[in-house]
């Protein structure tokens, strides 16, 4: 392959994930203001209310973000078990978002007044949500970008390995 096509690959490829690198950081903006850990002894219905609503916009977000990530990696993961394997993790990353719902709620259970003490199990629902909203900011924050650019590399070197075909598909 002439380093022409070499670099007519990596520069088509590029406008491709543009895209994808901005959202990304659109979404790590997001999850960092989002996704604060609670404290036990200040939980009230309107604090899990308007947490709940923000954290139902950022997997709105996230849900656009792998509809274009799919989109533009172009059913790579059939080529690649790099890139299956980066495409699953985006995907199962969605199951944080269902489990810090499933906390929260059980939360608002007890953020009425007048229950009985029941801080210890408070503080344990607690620390469950605060060990997933943990996790969920690091891949959203830290993880994703780091994928996207291994998707990136492996989709190059896919390309590099296979110009015609990938040419044809384009």
């Amino acid at each position: 392959m002439s380093q022409y096509d070499s670099h007519d690959i990596r520069a088509r490829l590029s406008r491709i994930y543009d895209p994808v690198f901005s959202f990304a950081k659109k979404i790590e903006k997001a999850a960092e203001e989002i996704l604060t850990e609670f404290a036990p002894d200040r939980i009230d219905p309107e604090l899990l209310s308007t947490f709940m609503a923000d954290l139902s916009e950022l997997e709105n977000l996230y849900d656009e973000f792998l509809v274009l990530v799919e989109e533009v990696s172009q059913g790579i993961e059939y080529e690649s078990r790099t890139a299956k394997d980066i495409l699953e993790s985006l995907r199962k990353a969605k199951e944080f978002f269902s489990d810090i719902r499933i906390h929260a709620e059980s939360l608002m259970g007890f953020a009425k007044p007048n229950i009985g003490d029941v801080s210890t199990l408070v503080e344990n629902i607690v620390n469950q949500l605060n060990d997933t909203i943990k996790k969920l900011r690091s891949t959203l924050s830290e993880d994703i970008r780091h994928k996207i650019e291994t998707l990136f590399k492996e989709q190059s070197r896919i390309e590099h390995l296979f110009p015609d075909e990938r040419n044809i598909e384009a």
